[in-house]
């Protein structure tokens, strides 16, 4: 026996039932698949929902509550980011020096991060740094 929840247009549900696979409708599937496509054309959920005519809650709710959904979501993205990346490596080894900087930076951070080395030389006196007073006078130090 199936049963619709209240105000859940876009699925049936098995009642009774909590193991069963909740059923997409046909017309869900292809919205999906529309922003998906969109998606990978864009590059971005807001570009892909203003060009499905979608709006960006409901692909929230199609992740949170549609696991085949956010399967397919991750690998839209990940063919995204692939894409960037290989427009990047493209436009870097074509001359770009500061986007050749950055790829670097994120390939081989150990080799190509900023190295900052910060030392402190002397004492700490921690009375005054919980007073929030900074550091002591010359006359304070004499009295200690």
């Amino acid at each position: 026996m199936k049963n619709k929840r209240a105000g859940d247009a876009d699925e049936e549900v098995n009642a009774g039932d909590e193991t069963a696979p909740k059923r997409r409708k046909p017309q869900v599937l292809m919205r999906q698949g529309l922003f998906l496509r969109h998606f990978v054309k864009t590059g971005t959920v807001l570009g892909a929902c203003i060009r499905a005519k979608i709006g960006r809650e409901t692909v929230r709710q199609w992740r949170k509550n549609d696991p085949e959904f956010a399967k397919r979501f991750d690998d839209c993205e990940l063919d995204v980011t692939e894409t960037l990346e290989s427009r990047a490596v493209s436009q870097a080894m074509g001359g770009d020096t500061t986007l050749l900087i950055f790829l670097l930076k994120a390939r081989r951070p150990k080799t190509y991060r900023d190295n900052i080395k910060i030392e402190h030389g002397g004492g700490i006196t921690i009375k005054h740094l919980l007073l929030g007073l900074g550091k002591p006078d010359a006359e304070e130090k004499k009295e200690e």
